[in-house]
């Protein structure tokens, strides 16, 4: 598969005319990118080699994504030594040595970036580079300063076999090829093909190249661009991640509907447990009913268990107030009682004496006249007879 990166297909063209070369060379004034709408990028993928010249920022990229070609960061004119750059960051591929702006770059050139950078003629370069290489096709694009490039090379010693000429004012469909094509001309240059922005030109030995050029690129060159070369890729990568993700989607989906199962499952086992919770929960609260109905019956027995103990206890304080009048009465009986035994013994003891008296004392008229009035004495306390507790 022939992959274009040209802006309008040139290599397209350039690959049907030089079919029958297998590894060929080139130059490419202005290359501007190694890859970005280049010219020569898809020979390099068919093992061409070439000279890139490039005097801006984006020269950077080259030895890198060129490291077989000759990579030189110059600007090219009729002339060695250096020049002023203009190169605009907002308009890429307008970099140009003079500083003409149009009113179509306007728009693209509100920031410049000016530097100073070497300038070499084209036949310098051929010396140095080329001198017995044969070029089969130079480039030129070089934003108005095509008539000084031309100029700067000896058309009789380094005559490339195609050019390709950008011939439009930059940005516009204005021809410019008349400020330049003279030199071209009186080089033994036969004109071939305009494609709308460049104009070919075949050297009058190869002229037999000429009818290659009738048509402009079609479905016989069997090219694809290579932007849609690289959207292809992305929709196919977008394809296998899309089915990457089907597949994942399809397992999340099926791992889901496993979770979906379980869970299912569980809530069941979670309905069934809390129907049995709430059944419990029912028969829980209808014995705190049957509990709270007990208690306060035991409530109840118990508050006039209450008021029968104090009514008990009211009886006891009664019965030990009563308890102690009798026990004051008690002791004061127990003082009589002690009185009358002591009497009593007294009474004994006169009696005995009084025995003693009438066995020892017979006929004695004075002892039994004490006696007696001991007797009298003591028969005058009469006790009373003992309270009933």
């Amino acid at each position: 598969m022939f992959l274009s990166y040209a802006q309008n297909f040139e290599d397209v063209i350039l690959r049907r005319v030089l079919r029958d070369v297998a590894r060929g060379f080139f130059v490419d004034v202005g290359a501007h990118d190694p890859e970005f709408m280049s010219l020569t990028k898809a020979f390099t993928e068919m093992g061409w080699r070439g000279i890139n010249i490039e005097p801006s920022s984006t020269f950077d990229k080259f030895p890198s994504a060129r490291p077989n070609d000759i990579n030189l960061n110059c600007a090219v004119s009729d002339h060695d030594g250096t020049a002023t750059l203009h190169e605009y960051p907002d308009g890429p591929g307008l970099t140009r040595l003079d500083s003409v702006v149009t009113e179509v770059m306007k728009s693209h050139t509100q920031r410049v970036i000016k530097q100073t950078v070497p300038v070499r003629t084209l036949t310098s370069i051929f010396e140095e580079h080329a001198t017995a290489q044969v070029v089969d096709f130079m480039s030129i694009d070089v934003e108005g300063h095509e008539r000084a490039v031309l100029t700067g090379n000896d058309w009789q010693r380094f005559r490339p076999r195609v050019l390709v000429i950008e011939a439009t004012e930059t940005l516009t469909e204005k021809p410019t090829h008349h400020l330049w094509e003279e030199i071209v001309r009186s080089a033994r240059y036969v004109f071939a093909y305009f494609d709308g922005l460049n104009r070919y030109y075949v050297r009058v030995e190869d002229a037999q190249l000429l009818p290659l050029f009738g048509l402009p690129p079609n479905v016989f060159d069997e090219f694809t661009p290579a932007r849609v070369h690289q959207l292809d890729r992305q929709v196919i990568q977008l394809h296998e991640h899309i089915a990457k993700w089907k597949t994942a989607h399809d397992n999340a989906v099926t791992q889901t509907e496993m979770v979906i199962a379980e869970n299912q499952a569980t809530l069941l086992n979670w309905k069934n447990a809390h129907d049995n919770a709430v059944g419990q929960v029912v028969e829980a609260r209808a014995e705190v009913e049957t509990l709270k109905t007990q208690t306060q019956e035991l409530y109840q027995a118990n508050r006039a268990a209450c008021e029968s103990l104090e009514q008990a206890a009211t009886q006891i304080d009664h019965l030990q107030a009563r308890n102690e009048q009798l026990n004051g009465q008690l002791a004061e009986l127990g003082a009589k009682l002690s009185e009358a035994q002591r009497v009593t013994q007294n009474q004994d003891t006169i009696i005995s004496e009084y025995r003693g008296l009438c066995r020892g004392t017979s006929g004695r008229p004075l002892k039994v006249g004490l006696w007696l009035a001991r007797l009298i004495s003591a028969l005058r306390f009469k006790p009373r007879p003992p309270y009933p507790v």
